[in-house]
């Protein structure tokens, strides 16, 4: 094997386990970001230019999408848990390829809001499938790694996309522009026929939950165990690591508007920004994901995301009165940064969900988890915004703080999440009539 073959090889097994179902989660997840990713890049034009909306009707539209997800969390992770994860996962592809279509029959504001929520609640059942049945398919020991490399699967695809929406745009063709919701759902079905051939198989033994509460992916029946959301302290661990998720706010709100608004950086920098983002993510998320195996590890992942995230914003208030020369590598490395918090808690937070629930729920985990993420990080664009361009120096300090706060506040809470189930487990079972 030639040198250069090997480092082909082993760029490929970033991204390509050689476990096969890892592989081919991968795949299927590749191809259906390479679907959506390239409808996304193409959204706005396509709801402003055809469907005939104003910019602030497609801002609130998207915002009563997000909404409509964040409703129906609970109820789909509960019915991933009666009628199958991967059938979930399955369904969920398919009904979001037939909302993609709704799109060619739209034209208003109010068909506008129908495909939208359509599409977001679709789209969040397949979500809540396809994380418990990542949950449930694998062993204990590889499902932070198969998230990992469904990461930067992800990212490929959704980059892949991304440059077929860019050029579908550049032709300024309307006519092209109105094919971008065809050939999207065309992608989607088929993913979902890619999931239908995946294994149903029941979930491997875990060190942390006993073998009879094992779930099955091929034949599910009503859940047993107390329901997630009375679990206080896997709520709240949810919560805060939704909140030191918001490196997504920084990475795609706070620091394109910061460079734009208060700093002399030139706005082509935007794009070697995300780029290195991308890369960041395709190349190491993989590898960051090794180091964490079990709660303890997951902690410690929690800690090196927030002080990542405490960096980036050390570094990137000095660029308020910085010359060009010292602005412009001080953003990149205030962006590398974010990058690091972003692979290091995915990584955690993949395990949390693995350690922290009920393994005979993992769908109502799920949909909870969901729910109390969303909680954590939904209000943290405006918090964040309103902090960085209005107090300037002061406003990341205090962004710092509360990524402090987070990250010290998730350990007492996922103590308590791991005290929930042991007192489940050890509860007395009831006795059968027969018995009596």
């Amino acid at each position: 094997m030639t040198a250069d073959a090997g480092r082909l090889r082993r760029l490929l097994n970033r991204v390509l386990s050689d476990d096969p179902l890892v592989r081919a989660t991968a795949i299927q997840s590749a191809i259906f970001a390479f679907g959506t990713g390239t409808f996304i890049t193409g959204e706005a034009v396509y709801s402003i230019k055809i469907i005939g909306l104003t910019v602030a009707e497609a801002g609130l539209g998207l915002t009563i999408g997000m909404a409509s997800q964040f409703l129906v969390s609970i109820p789909f992770g509960r019915l991933a848990d009666r009628i199958g994860a991967r059938t979930c996962w399955g369904i969920g592809n398919a009904l979001q390829a037939v909302a993609f279509l709704g799109w060619l029959f739209a034209h208003g504001f109010w068909p506008f809001i129908a495909v939208v929520v359509g599409r977001e609640v679709t789209a969040q059942l397949g979500q809540i499938g396809w994380s418990t049945y990542r949950l449930a398919a694998f062993p204990r020991e590889t499902r932070v790694l198969s998230g990992a490399y469904n990461r930067a699967a992800l990212n490929v695809g959704f980059t892949v996309g991304a440059l077929f929406g860019g050029i579908a745009l550049a032709t300024g063709s309307l006519t092209v522009i109105r094919f971008i919701p065809i050939l999207t759902a065309a992608i989607l079905l088929v993913s979902a026929a890619m999931i239908r051939r995946l294994p149903g198989a029941a979930t491997q033994p875990s060190n942390s939950q006993p073998a009879e509460a094992r779930p099955s992916v091929a034949a599910p029946s009503a859940p047993r165990g107390r329901p997630a959301i009375r679990n206080a302290g896997f709520v709240v661990t949810s919560f805060f690591d939704g909140l030191l998720s918001s490196h997504q706010t920084l990475l795609l709100t706070v620091i394109p508007l910061w460079l734009v608004a208060d700093t002399n950086a030139p706005r082509v920098l935007l794009a070697w920004l995300f780029a290195t983002n991308t890369i960041g993510a395709v190349l190491f998320q993989v590898p960051v994901s090794r180091t964490v195996k079990d709660l303890t590890t997951a902690m410690r992942a929690e800690a090196r995301a927030a002080a990542f995230m405490v960096a980036s914003c050390l570094i990137i208030l000095v660029t308020d009165h910085t010359v060009i020369w010292l602005t412009i590598p001080l953003i990149w490395l205030a962006h590398v940064t974010v990058t690091g918090s972003e692979l290091f808690e995915s990584s955690a937070s993949w395990s949390l969900q693995s350690e922290l629930s009920d393994q005979s729920r993992l769908g109502d985990y799920q949909g909870v988890a969901s729910v109390a993420n969303t909680l954590g990080i939904i209000w943290t664009p405006a918090l964040y915004t309103f902090l960085a361009t209005t107090l300037h120096a002061t406003g990341w300090l205090i962004i710092a703080a509360i990524v402090v706060t987070a990250a010290a506040g998730i350990r007492p809470s996922a103590r308590m999440a791991r005290q929930y189930l042991a007192e489940g487990r050890d509860a007395p079972k009831p006795v059968p009539a027969a018995a009596e």
